[in-house]
């Protein structure tokens, strides 16, 4: 059986603006969730849902894959 992971990565958060763009330890945040995942032996395919192209961008440079969401989702 597969199983596919979806990461939500919205960049207009209220709380904490930019906050998938936030770098931890270097890397912004999404690709440290993004890169934990993959990881898991549980997951075959991994998608981070976005509103932005610049997070789409970031993870797609990491070799990932994003889709990009509308923003009122």
């Amino acid at each position: 059986m597969s199983a596919l992971a979806v990461i939500p990565a919205r960049l207009g958060a209220t709380r904490l603006p930019g906050k998938p763009l936030r770098l931890l330890g270097g890397a912004p945040l999404i690709v440290r969730v993004w890169e934990r995942v993959v990881e898991s032996a549980a997951v075959e395919r991994v998608v981070v849902a976005t509103d932005s192209d610049e997070v789409a961008a970031v993870v797609r440079e990491r070799g990932g894959e994003a889709a990009i969401t509308r923003p009122d989702h």
